[in-house]
C-alpha cells in the first residue's frame, strides 16, 4: 500500500488566526493537528502503508520563520517514522529562486528519496518504480524512465508537483499555463510503458484526469473559497491498482451562515472558522452578540448591494415595456453589425420604417 499527501501548507494565516504560542498562531496549530497527529498516529497506523510520498509544498512560503520549519519538520518526520520508505517531490513554494535543486524541503527529509528508485516490499512482491519530480525539474520522457528500469519492475509511478492540463483549483477555473504538463504527451508514454501512472501535487482538489493522472488534493481547507469542500488523502494500492480517496473531516472547516441558523453552530469547534452574513444593522448586533456568548471563532460580513441580490435576498419587480419595431430593429443592427455607426443605424431605421 502507498499513502499519498500533499500541498500541507503549514503556516501562519493571519487573516483567521488568533495567537498560540511565540511565532505561531492557531491556524500553524490546527494544520498541524491534521498533519502532525492524525495522519500519523492514525491512519498511518490503521492502514499501514509500505510507502509514504508527499508531493510538495510543505510550507506556504518557501521562506519560513524558523519555528514553522519546526513544526513541519516535526510533523513530516512523525509521518516518516511510521512507514519503512518516504519519496518527496518538491513543489513550488518549497522552491527557492530558480535553482531545481536548491528547495528547503531537503531540509525536512533528508534521508527520504528524492531521486528515482525501485522498491519490492510489498506482500506480493510487487515491484515499483518512484520517479519524484519536483515543480522545477523536467519531466521524464519514456526514454528517461527506461534507462532508470522501467521496463523490469510491474509498475512505474510518476510522482510530481506540476501545473497539469485540465487541472481544475478550488475556486473552479482551470488553469492554463505554457509550462503545464499536457495529456497527450503523457499518453504517448504509455503507449511505450503501459504499467506508467501519475500521481500529482499543486491542486488542492482531489481528481482523476483521464485515468492516467491522480491529483492527491490538500489533506485540510486552506482558505473561504474550500469551503463545503472535502480534503483528505489517497491510498494507493499497486497489487490491484486500486485507488482510495480518505476524507478527513475533522479538520478546521470555513463555514458561511446566517442569523437565523446561528444556533447550529453554537457548539463549533472552536477551530472551525464561521462567517455570519448580514443584511442589516440590526442583524449585525444579534451575529457580533451571538459571537461574544459563544466564543465561537467568527467574524460578520455585511453584504453589500450585488451579493444581496446574487444570494437571493432581493427582487425586484422590473415594469414590461412596449418596445417599438424601430427600437427593435436599432437593437438587432447593435447585435449584427456592431461596426456600423450611430447614424448608419439611424438611417437604416429611417428606410425600414418608410417601407
Amino acid at each position: 500500500m502507498i499513502f499519498l499527501t500533499s500541498d500541507w501548507h503549514v503556516h501562519n494565516y493571519p487573516q483567521f488566526s488568533k495567537p498560540w504560542s511565540p511565532g505561531l498562531n492557531t491556524r500553524a496549530r490546527d494544520i498541524y493537528e491534521i498533519v502532525g497527529k492524525k495522519i500519523p498516529e492514525l491512519l498511518l497506523q490503521k492502514y499501514q502503508p509500505k510507502v509514504l510520498a508527499y508531493l510538495g509544498d510543505f510550507n506556504f512560503f518557501a521562506s519560513n520563520d524558523y519555528r514553522l520549519e519546526n513544526l513541519t519538520r516535526r510533523a513530516i518526520n512523525k509521518c516518516a517514522s511510521t512507514v519503512k520508505c518516504t519519496v518527496v517531490c518538491s513543489g513550488n513554494h518549497d522552491t527557492v529562486g530558480t535553482d531545481s535543486a536548491d528547495h528547503n524541503g531537503r531540509l525536512y527529509l533528508p534521508h527520504a528519496n528524492w531521486a528515482p528508485f525501485v522498491y519490492r516490499e510489498f506482500q506480493s512482491q510487487t515491484s515499483c518504480l518512484f520517479y519524484p519530480i519536483g515543480y522545477n525539474h523536467p519531466m521524464p520522457t519514456a526514454k528517461d524512465l527506461l534507462l532508470v528500469g522501467a521496463a523490469k519492475v510491474d509498475h512505474v509511478i510518476v510522482l510530481m508537483h506540476k501545473n497539469i492540463e485540465h487541472g481544475i483549483a478550488s475556486s473552479g477555473f482551470i488553469y492554463s499555463s505554457a509550462k503545464e504538463v499536457k495529456i497527450r504527451n503523457l499518453l504517448e508514454i504509455k503507449k511505450e510503458i503501459p504499467s506508467i501512472m501519475y500521481f500529482g501535487g499543486h491542486y488542492h482538489d482531489h481528481q482523476i484526469i483521464r485515468k492516467l493522472v491522480c491529483i492527491v488534493g490538500a489533506p485540510v481547507q486552506h482558505r473561504r473559497s474550500d469551503e463545503n469542500l472535502n480534503r483528505g488523502v489517497v491510498l494507493f494500492n499497486p497489487e490491484d491498482k486500486s485507488i482510495r480517496k480518505i476524507t478527513l473531516k475533522t479538520g478546521p472547516q470555513f463555514i458561511s451562515t446566517d442569523v437565523d441558523h446561528l444556533e447550529a453552530y453554537s457548539k463549533s469547534p472552536q477551530n472551525h472558522y464561521i462567517t455570519v452574513k448580514v443584511v442589516d444593522e440590526v442583524q449585525k448586533r444579534t451575529a457580533f452578540e451571538w459571537i461574544r456568548d459563544t466564543k465561537v471563532n467568527a467574524k460578520v460580513k455585511e453584504l453589500d448591494h450585488d451579493e444581496l441580490v446574487a444570494g437571493g435576498f432581493e427582487e425586484e419587480e422590473e415594469e414590461v415595456k412596449e418596445v417599438s419595431d424601430a427600437e427593435l430593429l436599432d437593437t438587432w443592427l447593435q447585435m449584427k453589425a456592431p461596426d456600423l455607426t450611430l447614424r448608419q443605424r439611424g438611417e437604416l431605421v429611417k428606410v425600414a420604417e418608410a417601407l
